[in-house]
């Protein structure tokens, strides 16, 4: 019997914690509030100053790099036209030669294409991530200054009321705080 009742006694206090932890939790409970917000980050990266500051910029240097190209490949055309012609008067030794310095030059520009392309890349990922981590700050700040407790991404809503979007808010604080990133530097514009 008094296994009985000790056991009868342990459970009595264990009810007693939990219905005193759930009066705890209740009354916070109440005091709580839920704030849902919603933010459209395409809307943000296509409004934004940093992110359309960084298109502008890797578009220029896009140009540039095509121009250069461009010309390496009407080089490479009338190269090979050149050897074209000159194939009945060379020996096939000269010939092959000069196929194979042709073929060098081909290959090398087709890396040099290829490298610049990484450079865009590069840079494009450098300079974005500056953006995500100032938009880290922005909706930190946001989150903190308006007292939400739950930030969606307007992709992951089924349906949202316009009054909980944020995203104007975060484009002018993001605009506010990063108005553009310089993604070349003088030294990186000769790669």
């Amino acid at each position: 019997m008094p296994f009985k009742s000790i056991f009868s006694a342990f459970l009595f206090a264990l009810v007693c914690i939990a219905t005193v932890g759930n009066a705890n939790a209740q009354e916070k409970e109440e005091n709580f509030v839920f704030r849902v917000a919603v933010v459209d980050m395409t809307e943000v990266m296509r409004s934004a100053k940093a992110p359309q500051s960084i298109q502008n910029q890797i578009n220029e240097k896009r140009k540039v790099f095509q121009a250069e190209i461009q010309k390496e490949e009407n080089e490479l055309r009338e190269g090979n036209q050149e050897l074209a012609r000159q194939r009945t008067i060379m020996s096939p030794e000269a010939f092959k030669e000069e196929r194979r310095k042709f073929e060098e030059r081909f290959v090398a520009a087709q890396r040099k294409m290829q490298e610049r392309k990484l450079t865009l890349d590069r840079a494009r990922a450098a300079a974005m991530e500056k953006v995500g981590e100032a938009l880290k700050t922005v909706i930190t700040k946001i989150v903190k200054d308006n007292g939400i407790t739950l930030l969606l991404r307007k992709e992951q809503t089924v349906f949202s009321d316009k009054r909980l979007t944020v995203t104007e808010h975060v484009v002018a604080e993001l605009d506010k705080l990063l108005p553009n990133v310089t993604v070349f530097t003088k030294g990186a514009e000769k790669k």
